[in-house]
């Protein structure tokens, strides 16, 4: 079992639940998002609920960050296989999510602000990091 491993899984969750927490304060007080949907959208002549980025953005890290924890857990009891799973699971799931935020346009822009094109990669990089720490069993051939 290798000492580092649930530590790395442990990091990926605080940085999962920090920036669940960032787009909760973004929307609740800083309001980048809802300047930037204001902006972006009221040339046209439409007003979208910000609501619904921030409660992506936020509902997405959390996932991660639960992941993350349960990934941890599954690496501190010696569970390699479902520790790997889960953290295939948080890097496939946070490359598309990321992906999506990044590149998503509407209207000759980009749907959300910068800042929020690029964290999101930010979890991917630690669930591809956890992976490479979790040693491979090696099974005798007896």
């Amino acid at each position: 079992m290798s000492k580092c491993s649930p530590a790395v899984a442990y990091s990926g969750a605080a940085v999962s639940a920090a920036l669940a927490v960032l787009a909760i304060v973004d929307q609740t007080s800083a309001h980048w998002t809802r300047r930037d949907v204001a902006s972006h959208y009221g040339s046209h002549g439409l007003d979208p609920d910000p609501n619904l980025l921030t409660i992506l953005l936020a509902v997405s890290f959390l996932c991660a960050a639960l992941f993350f924890v349960l990934g941890g857990r599954a690496q501190s009891r010696g569970k390699k296989g479902v520790a790997r799973g889960l953290a295939i699971t948080v890097a496939v799931c946070g490359l598309a999510f990321a992906a999506l935020v990044t590149f998503s346009s509407e209207y000759g822009g980009p749907v959300m602000v910068m800042f929020w094109r690029v964290l999101p990669w930010i979890v991917p990089v630690i669930a591809v990091a956890d992976l490479m720490t979790i040693k491979s069993s090696v099974r005798s051939m007896a």
